[in-house]
């Protein structure tokens, strides 16, 4: 349970030598996933912090509650969300996983261990991945502007992001 969503959340490397294809590895996540639940995978590049997943989590699952999600699809509503975005093809380019992926950010509801999943794909712990700021490469990779980042604090940046996260259901309306 993070911020009382029953959400796991995790983030893993990939090895060096591992040369497996995007969509091999998101393969991989959804055999194991089974029938039910959500296993979701995004690039860490595009992640501002445990809050921007949750954040993200949360208005994705409402939105479905609601019957207004663009999408019928938790993971993939949560992507639109992540990304602060309406456009799937725009959120897949900045939180969805390419060839030079190599730090992941992985989420299951409900809540579970994902040390096995962490194991079954292949990826070592990195849990530092969330622990510091935003980047200002991931801030831009969300579609926030360097210009706008350099009127705030970094401390702030991360809000920047959960706005984006909110701002979604605005676009949609």
């Amino acid at each position: 349970m993070i911020f009382g969503l029953d959400i796991s959340i995790a983030c893993g490397k990939r090895q060096d030598n591992d040369l497996r294809d995007p969509q091999e590895l998101l393969q991989s996540l959804r055999n194991l996933r089974g029938q039910s639940g959500l296993l979701q995978m995004f690039d860490a590049r595009a992640v501002a912090g445990t809050r921007h997943v949750a954040s993200a989590f949360l208005h994705a699952k409402r939105a479905l509650e609601e019957g207004r999600a663009r999408l019928n699809d938790l993971g993939a509503a949560m992507m639109l969300y992540l990304a602060g975005t309406d456009q799937l093809e725009r959120a897949l380019k900045r939180v969805g996983l390419c060839e030079d992926t190599r730090t992941l950010v992985i989420v299951a509801s409900p809540s579970r261990e994902l040390d096995s999943v962490m194991d079954a794909l292949r990826l070592t712990q990195a849990p530092e991945v969330l622990a510091g700021k935003p980047t200002a490469d991931t801030m831009e990779r969300l579609g926030i502007q360097r210009s706008t980042l350099s009127i705030l604090p970094l401390e702030d940046w991360e809000l920047l992001a959960l706005e984006s996260v909110a701002l979604v259901d605005l676009k949609g309306r």
